[in-house]
């Protein structure tokens, strides 16, 4: 699965312990109004917002099948949330056999709901070519949908589309603008890369002062390229001023 470790650094933001806050009982959070038993109850009823709190709940507790199970049945009822979780499930074959063909199942119908982290995946997928047949368009498409809902890692991706000129023809400035938005947002990988892009005075007026703010914004987040690439700077400028 080396071949794949990608696909599981993007994972690392599919997170199953969210829940859900549109449960009419469970507004403030069910550690602090709903037992378990009255989750349980309500769930069993078929309220779609307590099954996803309900599977949640068994996932934090590393209980796996009986969190598919209920996110399965909240998945079936078209909680966006839910089809992301159980999408994810069946991908890393957690509480039930791997599937990725289910999984894309699931994944594209929590995008096609909005949900701008299965959004972001399906991008993935269609850049990397994996699982899906390689198609730049479909890529740019559905991270334009999670980049515009604000998503930083979508708008990362984006920015490399136009710099790496995959499917589009290659555009510095466009890739600068994308990547100033998820930089913006803290976001390492487009911090670096917008830093590159001022050091070399690519599609921007080469700028030194922008270039070290943003690698050592990068580097505060501890990126080892970024820590080199200041050394580097403060070495050549030294030498240029001596």
């Amino acid at each position: 699965m080396k071949k794949y470790a990608w696909i599981f650094v993007i994972l690392t933001f599919l997170s199953c312990t969210a829940l859900s806050k549109n449960n009419s009982i469970c507004e403030s959070g069910i550690d602090d109004i709903c037992s378990v038993v009255e989750l349980a109850s309500l769930a069993e009823q078929g309220d779609v917002n307590a099954q996803f709190n309900l599977g949640s709940m068994y996932k934090i507790k590393r209980d796996d099948i009986k969190a598919v199970k209920w996110f399965r049945k909240s998945a079936e009822q078209g909680l966006a949330i839910a089809q992301l979780n159980i999408a994810t499930m069946y991908f890393l074959g957690k509480g039930v056999e791997q599937d990725v063909a289910e999984s894309l199942k699931w994944f594209r119908k929590s995008a096609n709901q909005g949900d701008l982290k299965a959004q972001t995946m399906m991008g993935a997928f269609y850049e990397k070519g994996k699982f899906l047949k390689q198609n730049y368009t479909e890529a740019m498409k559905w991270y334009r949908k999670a980049a515009e809902q604000g998503n930083a890692k979508a708008q990362y991706h984006i920015g490399n589309i136009f710099f790496h000129a995959l499917g589009v023809k290659q555009n510095f400035s466009e890739a600068i603008e994308w990547y100033k938005k998820a930089a913006k947002q803290g976001y390492a990988e487009a911090q670096f890369n917008l830093a590159h892009m001022y050091s070399k005075g690519k599609g921007i007026s080469q700028n030194y002062t922008e270039s070290l703010k943003w690698y050592r914004k990068a580097s505060e987040q501890g990126m080892g390229a970024a820590q080199y690439n200041i050394g580097i700077m403060y070495y050549v400028l030294q030498r240029t001023r001596s």
